[in-house]
């Protein structure tokens, strides 16, 4: 959990500068002058090594969150033989579910562009 929690403190920043605090590209919509974000996004993922970076982040993400999830019901002392393999089996679910979700933009993206 250390390492995965260290990573994801790494992560976080690198995310931020290049999504929030990067390049910035002005568009219109409705009159209003707004932050291109699909411009930043594309350029983003254009770079292969912005891509595997982004997808190794996110497969911590889901391990993380697995992690976490089982730990926080083993925490609050829900560790019954008959509800253990269940939280563990949701706890797997929810990671999976949510790190593979955060695996579409970037590949779709590095696809299409």
């Amino acid at each position: 959990m250390i390492i995965s929690g260290l990573s994801l403190g790494a992560f976080v920043p690198i995310h931020l500068i290049q999504m929030k605090y990067g390049a910035y590209y002005p568009t219109s919509v409705d009159g209003e002058t707004v932050r291109d974000v699909y411009k930043v996004v594309v350029e983003t993922f254009a770079n292969p090594l912005n891509v595997a970076f982004y997808l190794f982040c996110m497969a911590v993400v889901g391990m993380h969150l697995y992690h976490g999830f089982a730990s926080a019901f083993s925490s609050l002392g829900v560790s019954h033989p008959r509800y253990s393999p269940v939280v563990l089996w949701t706890g797997r679910l929810f990671g999976a579910v949510v790190g593979l979700g955060f695996f579409v933009l970037p590949i779709y993206v590095a696809i299409v562009g």
